[in-house]
């Protein structure tokens, strides 16, 4: 995104400048130069979404040597309408729906010029996944799979105070009073088989009631 942001202009050879207005007009026409510039954005917004389309193919397989993501391809009808509707939606987005979208129409080579480039994630994600494991082991990650992610930080300290609380007052709740019977003598009374959750004081008084 950032090759296409900054050096799009040239690769697609759109003339323009940076204090070019996409709104700017000559004669009640938008010039040469805001539909250039209307043009780029509109190459920013189709690759971008070109990407994502095409990474929803990447991620059907995630195991680490798994390279053939168009295996099974009908195991989920829902999956194949989202993104032949998406597939639809956006070439619409870019040609005869430019006026609700306030894109800039697209023609052929420049919109499959955008499919080209978004469908780069797909031999991206294989050269990954083809990527010897030594490599990855030298790695400076810091990432212990013995610990759990986030532990230590300041919103994993406070959910072990809160989680902390919560045994103490369920301990508190469990603990069996000791009171004297008529003779004098200490009485235990027995444990409730299904004691109190403190955790909703809600339910505790309807238990009292």
């Amino acid at each position: 995104m950032c090759i296409i942001i900054f050096a799009g202009k040239n690769l697609f050879n759109l003339e323009y400048t940076s204090a070019t207005q996409t709104t700017e007009r000559i004669d009640g026409q938008l010039s040469p130069m805001a539909i250039a510039k209307r043009t780029h954005f509109t190459i920013i917004y189709n690759i971008f979404v070109q990407l994502c389309w095409f990474n929803e193919w990447n991620c059907r397989v995630i195991g680490p040597k798994e390279l053939n993501f168009l295996k099974k391809p009908f195991s989920s009808f829902t999956f194949l309408f989202i993104m032949i509707g998406t597939a639809i939606f956006q070439w619409s987005s870019c040609t005869w729906l430019w006026w609700l979208f306030e894109t800039e129409e697209l023609d052929l080579q420049f919109y499959f010029r955008c499919v080209a480039w978004g469908s780069s994630v797909i031999p991206i994600a294989i050269l990954l996944k083809l990527t010897p494991e030594s490599w990855v082991d030298k790695m400076p990650v810091g990432i212990s799979e013995e610990k759990a992610f986030g532990q230590g930080t300041f919103l994993m300290k406070g959910y072990d105070k809160i989680q902390d609380n919560r045994k103490v007052n369920r301990a508190v709740v469990l603990t069996p009073k000791i009171t004297p019977d008529d003779d004098g003598e200490e009485v235990t009374p027995e444990a409730d088989e299904n004691p109190a959750d403190v955790g909703d004081a809600d339910d505790q008084f309807k238990r009292q009631d």
